[in-house]
Formats: C-alpha cells, sequence, structure tokens
C-alpha cells in the first residue's frame, strides 16, 4: 500500500504519464518514473499498486461511490447559513411575482434561444 503522499501536481505527472505510456512495456515503470521527477521506481510502482486495488475495490462494490446529490445539498445548505451569518439575503428570496428565484441554474437551450430572440427583436424594432 502507499502511505507516501503525493501532490496533485505529481498526480497528475502519474495520470498523464499513465494515459502516454504501453503498460505492456518491460520497462513501464522505468518511464513512468521518468516522467514524475521526484519519485523513484518503487514508489511509482507502489502508488500505481494502490491505485490498481482502489479500482478493484470500487468495481467489485466493497467501496460505495459517494452521493454527489447528498453533497451537493449539503454544499447548498452551508452557503444558505453563510449568507443568513454575514446578512445576505436569502438563496430563498422570491420575486415580485411570488415565484422563487432560481439562482445558479442553467438555462435551457430553448431559453437560451428565447433571451436572444428577444435582444434581436429589441435591437432591430426599439
Amino acid at each position: 500500500m502507499d502511505k507516501e503522499e503525493w501532490t496533485s501536481e505529481e498526480n497528475k505527472l502519474f495520470e498523464n504519464a499513465l494515459a502516454e505510456i504501453d503498460p505492456s512495456s518491460p520497462a513501464f515503470f522505468e518511464h513512468v518514473a521518468s516522467r514524475v521527477p521526484w519519485k523513484s521506481i518503487q514508489e511509482v510502482r507502489n502508488h500505481y499498486q494502490a491505485l490498481v486495488e482502489d479500482v478493484e475495490m470500487i468495481e467489485s462494490g466493497h467501496f460505495p461511490l459517494p452521493n454527489y446529490q447528498n453533497l451537493d445539498d449539503h454544499e447548498k445548505q452551508e452557503e444558505m447559513e453563510a449568507k443568513k451569518e454575514d446578512g445576505s439575503p436569502s438563496i430563498e428570496a422570491k420575486t415580485r411575482n411570488g415565484q422563487q428565484r432560481r439562482r445558479g441554474v442553467p438555462w435551457t437551450e430553448e431559453e437560451h434561444q428565447y433571451y436572444f430572440f428577444l435582444l434581436a427583436f429589441d435591437f432591430f424594432f426599439p
């Protein structure tokens, strides 16, 4: 198991090397290690083995994948609490017609087209 800490830069170099170097190459670990200058061949081999073990655990169902929906809900809750503490208006604010505002919700393709249609209409018929 890989006990040594790897920085995000080292991980990125490692991942790029894995994507570019043929794993069936006899000097696979030497080639990967040459792309991550701060790590030895043994450290690269250990990191690779840890990655393989992690993937096997995920694929076998022994490691639960995070529920990203719950993470998003948690982050939204924290954001709302932070805004309340600093006196910012609530995210739950309503518009003048009583509908809830949709902050941060991306527009649909139809909404984009309608917006550009209104801009063009306003430009040609002021």
